[in-house]
């Protein structure tokens, strides 16, 4: 008995000083916990390399930005006045047209209208004109299409539909301001749909799709 009491008493002992050697349990989650932000917003060093994601937390997927409000491009400062707001009537406005000739609202009243305001370095404008193509093609019977290349002159907005391949009118407004003063333009792309009195029925700051426009065009045909 006396035997195997010596053997537990060292065998027990050995334990004990195992255990020491471990790392302490509260010690360890203190010095891993995230250390407070400083009030310029850096973490210490060891927040840094604790701060590197795992293998499985770069699998996962991003998640997709919202939709909405749609990436623009600011061009002019907004008045408080200004705006389009659907249900108002658009007000007359003459804007020329790229190859010659000029486009005026009342002239063209009797069918929906409509307009896109664009220029050819704004990459969300370029994005959706192959969209804005398509419908033309599908609707430039039943509505008019204006396009208009604002800050620009003609010749930027001819070489532009020339080397797209684009059927669609196009316009120009080297001012800024096709509209008039009234309605600045602060921000591009933006499309303003008219149903056939002129009155509007649809309005979008930002890049929009097939579908979105497709579904404006045909609630301004069933006005």
């Amino acid at each position: 008995m006396r035997r195997y009491a010596i053997i537990f008493a060292v065998a027990l002992a050995a334990a004990l000083m195992l255990a020491g050697c471990g790392p302490d349990v509260s010690d360890a989650s203190e010095s891993n916990a995230p250390s407070e932000a400083t009030e310029t917003g850096k973490a210490s060093p060891k927040t840094m390399a604790s701060s590197k994601p795992t293998a499985a937390e770069s699998a996962q997927p991003e998640i997709a930005a919202p939709e909405v409000p749609a990436e623009t491009h600011r061009i002019v400062d907004v008045s408080p006045e200004s705006g389009f707001d659907v249900g108002s009537v658009m007000p007359d406005f003459s804007v020329p047209l790229a190859g010659g000739g000029t486009f005026s609202l009342s002239e063209n009243l009797g069918k929906p209208v409509f307009i896109n305001l664009f220029a050819t370095w704004c990459g969300p404008c370029v994005g959706e004109m192959p969209e804005i193509n398509r419908l033309y093609k599908e609707f430039g019977d039943q509505v008019h299409f204006l396009v208009i290349d604002v800050g620009e002159d003609e010749q930027t907005a001819l070489d532009f539909a020339e080397q797209n391949g684009y059927s669609l009118p196009f316009a120009y407004s080297e001012d800024g301001m096709p509209f008039g003063k009234g309605y600045l333009v602060y921000s591009i792309p933006r499309t303003v749909v008219l149903d056939a009195d002129g009155v509007i029925s649809g309005y979008y700051e930002g890049m929009r799709d097939y579908d979105t426009f497709k579904a404006a065009i045909q609630a301004a045909l069933a006005h």
